[in-house]
């Protein structure tokens, strides 16, 4: 009798427990949704604004615009994750970048503010674009 007495509390924690993991993930976690899309940033090394761009299918570019004709400039391409207060980026080799990458973020609908972790030397500030790019 105890031993199923102990299956069923055991049963029944882990039930509980992934119902509140769930309930969290779902309602109190900021949605990656608010990555998709365009963010332009400036940096002290660069006279022109810089962008990123991150799509729904984990993608993800970085870019500049030819003072010439506009045509987007890639510098950076790869896929990106987020978990947590991390964004994880997965870049090629050729780039001279670790891999992964993993940037601390701190997001809202219209800014994004991108650092290394334990840097703040290397930290970028971005506000969202119109996605027309």
């Amino acid at each position: 009798m105890d031993k199923w007495l102990i299956i069923a509390a055991t049963v029944g924690s882990l039930f509980v427990a992934s119902v509140l993991i769930y309930r969290y993930e779902r309602d109190y976690r900021p949605s990656e949704k608010l990555f998709y899309g365009s963010w332009q940033g400036v940096s002290e090394d660069m006279s022109d604004g810089f962008y990123w761009q991150f799509r729904p299918d984990h993608t993800f570019s970085g870019f500049v615009l030819s003072p010439y004709n506009g045509e987007k400039l890639p510098f950076l391409e790869g896929r990106w994750y987020a978990g947590g207060p991390f964004l994880y980026l997965r870049v090629s080799h050729e780039l001279g970048w670790p891999d992964p990458t993993v940037l601390r973020f701190d997001v809202s609908p219209h800014h994004l503010t991108m650092a290394l972790p334990r840097s703040r030397a290397s930290m970028w500030s971005l506000e969202r674009v119109a996605d027309s790019r």
